[in-house]
């Protein structure tokens, strides 16, 4: 639900592709959607999505023009995201709460940042991100507290598909192992968020006394 100058994300391009994986702030257990306003890509992604068929089914005489697959939504799927829409509201406020609550409560340090979402603009922050230079040892620090968080993707390109160098990708290079989400359901408490600050500014405190 995030949007730039007015203009939703998903609806820059020719097509947007939307996940409804459990973690998303509306979820159908998981699948997702794929918009676009191109009649062609539209009856494209129609035939993909189902079979490679053109026009409903009638059993034997099914028109089928392309390769396709099995993607059909399902009608309980479809109505568990319908009716989780009427709150979309209150749960884009929820989650833009955890991140001020966040943003005012862990202090502030050179080695431990939170990400900047620029809420007046419409950025929706899903997740709350930091940067930590010793982001393993403070994950294992909050996992002892109870306290899960999440690591960051591994850079694309150290992945064994796409493996290549780092060169000419020095943000990449320099961001490696040190990101990671904290806790941000929208069943979160005051209390958790609050545990969540207080142990990491514990973890400030002891690893970054000085600094």
């Amino acid at each position: 639900m995030s949007s730039i100058n007015k203009k939703y994300l998903g609806t820059f391009g020719e097509v947007g592709c939307f996940s409804f994986a459990p973690n998303k702030i509306l979820t159908t257990g998981q699948g997702g959607a794929i918009v676009t306003n191109i009649k062609p890509v539209y009856i494209k992604l129609k035939q993909l999505k189902d079979q490679g068929r053109i026009g409903s089914t009638t059993g034997g005489e099914d028109n089928y023009q392309s390769i396709g697959y099995n993607f059909k939504f399902t009608n309980l799927q479809a109505s568990l995201g319908l009716a989780q829409l009427e709150t979309i509201k209150l749960r884009m406020k929820i989650l833009k709460n955890h991140h001020l609550f966040y943003k005012k409560n862990i202090k502030k340090n050179k080695n431990l940042k939170l990400f900047n979402f620029n809420l007046k603009s419409g950025e929706l922050p899903l997740w709350t991100d930091i940067l930590c230079t010793k982001r393993n040892k403070l994950f294992e620090f909050l996992k002892s507290k109870n306290i899960i968080g999440r690591y960051f993707w591994h850079p694309i390109n150290q992945c064994k598909p796409y493996k290549q160098s780092f060169k000419d990708l020095k943000n990449s290079k320099q961001l490696q192992n040190k990101l990671m989400w904290l806790p941000s359901s929208l069943n979160m408490k005051k209390k958790d968020l609050i545990k969540v600050s207080k142990c990491i500014n514990q973890f400030i405190e002891k690893n970054y006394k000085n600094e």
